[in-house]
């Protein structure tokens, strides 16, 4: 046994250490789990002095004096159970975090151990033994909530600091400790030199909460913590598995001779298998939540929440279905934000993303609750609805958008006025969601070509122009380095003088299938690709050296 100066020296400088790391490093308003450990602390201690001082309080068998040092250790427990309890529910990463349910799993399965082994022989032969040694057996029921505690906060799904693991191995200590000493009341191991670790174990509770105490982490230990979310892990399942195979253990190693007995482990025993099903059941409930919020995720966009392009194409398929079965014609209303990029330019992405969020919400707004609203792009929505064919409806929702546009948009810079250009496509059921979604697209296009703030419907010698205009963007992309521009010169006269006054430079485009292609064709593609830049700066090369030949 320590003796008593050296623990008390010990046992002081470690509550020292506690209440000097608490004020260096805990926010005064998250202090009071702190202070009841550094009260546990200190009527522990209280408690070994008593026992090491009183006459008879450490006697085996214990007589009427062990009661003494529970005046001190007893309240000592409860306190730093409050301690406990009070860090773990404030750090605690998240409410549906599974270390609930597997802490009580092996919280149960010790209990149910600690009844076999220890409570239930001591109770039986309670009639032959002092109240004091009858009290000391329920000290492991105590040691049990101890551990379930502990353990929440060692593998939940919080980030694990240094200060985290000192606490455990501190609370491990007291556990351990404990259960020497209910082996030493029990008479099971008498003279065992593990009893001799006793004083040890509760010493080095003490060095390792003040050391956990004086660590930075320690201030982690009651913060809000991020969800961290980690495989199970071998110890973590070893856990569970002894836990499982514990009530069979116990009927085999240790069977019950009395009914009381039986019934008591028979009712841990059902409590288990509760806790089991609920484990499972969660686990379950908490996958079935992740894939479903994986599934919004890919199926929605994160600005405005609305369905993205893919909800969008597996909608257009089953709409289409229905469509075809009912005598139904499906409508897309394909709009773009006209010149959106000067928004973003102007006033930065973040006001650009209050606007999309607008247009999303007058959006919903307008159509019908059956109907899907989408947002399948940088500043392109989608409108997907169903009626009965024919319809005017289309029309009817794509005039009313372009009306409700005239409104401004109220955003954190001010109120900001943009148009929609609107491409309709229909469908009576047999077209393809990405085809019907491209013939909307083209639409679009055609309205924008219109003058902007406009709506078109599609037709197939539209779609031919677009087929047309893709196959002219692709060959304009490597006429400039296949040698396929030139450059014409047209002369500018000043009529008063009749004299030659310059000239002026025209980029041509001959190719080999599409022959002599128009500028009113290319040029635009050209500035709507960015393909204008370089050939422009080709351009200016060209006639810059034919100006300093002429001059030549």
């Amino acid at each position: 046994m320590l003796k008593l100066p050296l623990f008390a020296t010990v046992a002081v400088g470690s509550i020292a250490a506690t209440v000097a790391g608490t004020l260096r490093h805990q926010n005064a308003g998250m202090r009071r789990p702190w202070w009841a450990l550094t009260a546990a602390e200190t009527a522990f201690l209280g408690g070994v002095i008593l026992r090491l001082t009183v006459p008879g309080a450490d006697a085996i068998p214990a007589g009427p004096a062990a009661f003494i040092p529970d005046l001190l250790v007893v309240p000592g427990y409860v306190s730093l159970a409050y301690g406990l309890i009070d860090m773990l529910r404030r750090r605690r990463a998240a409410e549906d975090d599974p270390a609930r349910t597997d802490a009580l799993l092996i919280g149960i399965g010790v209990a149910l151990a600690a009844w076999a082994f220890l409570i239930a022989p001591g109770l039986g032969s309670a009639t032959q033994r002092t109240l004091p040694e009858v009290t000391a057996v329920f000290f492991p029921i105590v040691d049990v909530l101890l551990l379930v505690i502990v353990t929440q906060l060692l593998i939940a799904d919080g980030v694990r600091k240094p200060a985290l693991w000192m606490l455990g191995a501190a609370a491990g200590s007291i556990f351990v400790g404990d259960l020497l000493y209910a082996l030493q009341a029990e008479g099971q191991a008498p003279g065992s030199p593990l009893l001799k670790l006793f004083d040890a174990l509760f010493l080095a509770s003490f060095v390792a909460t003040g050391a956990a105490a004086l660590h930075p982490t320690m201030s982690s230990l009651t913060e809000p913590q991020p969800v961290v979310l980690r495989s199970l892990g071998v110890v973590r399942t070893a856990g569970i598995a002894a836990v499982l195979v514990a009530p069979t253990m116990m009927a085999t190693l240790s069977p019950p001779r009395t009914v009381w007995n039986g019934m008591v482990r028979l009712a841990l025993s059902v409590l288990l298998t509760i806790v089991i099903v609920i484990r499972i059941v969660r686990a379950n409930n908490l996958r079935a939540r992740a894939e479903a919020a994986a599934r919004h995720r890919a199926t929605h966009d994160p600005l405005t929440d609305l369905p993205n392009r893919e909800l969008l194409s597996e909608s257009i398929s089953r709409w289409c279905d229905l469509a075809a079965s009912e005598g139904q014609e499906i409508s897309l209303l394909f709009i773009d934000l006209d010149r959106f990029k000067m928004v973003n330019d102007n006033w930065g992405h973040k006001v650009g993303d209050e606007l999309l969020c607008a247009v999303a919400a007058r959006l919903s707004a307008t159509v019908r609750s059956e109907d899907l609203v989408c947002r399948i792009g940088g500043d392109e929505f989608v409108i997907m609805l169903a009626t009965s064919s024919p319809s005017a409806l289309a029309e009817s929702l794509a005039q009313r958008l372009l009306a409700d546009f005239t409104e401004p948009f109220v955003l954190s810079v001010g109120s900001v006025i943009i148009t929609p250009s609107i491409g309709v496509a229909r469908s009576d059921g047999a077209t393809e969601a990405l085809e019907l979604i491209r013939d909307a697209d083209t639409a679009m296009y055609k309205a924008k070509s219109s003058g902007r703030n406009a709506y078109a419907f599609f037709d197939r010698a539209l779609h031919e122009q677009v087929r047309t205009r893709v196959d002219l963007e692709q060959a304009l992309r490597g006429a400039l380095d296949r040698g396929e521009l030139s450059v014409h010169y047209q002369p500018i006269v000043d009529l008063a003088t009749d004299e030659l006054s310059g000239f002026e430079a025209l980029m041509r485009w001959q190719h080999p299938q599409f022959g002599t292609v128009s500028p009113l064709e290319f040029i635009p593609i050209a500035e709507d690709t960015g393909l204008i830049v370089e050939s422009g700066a080709w351009l200016l090369e060209e006639a810059a050296a034919q100006l300093v030949r002429w001059r030549a």
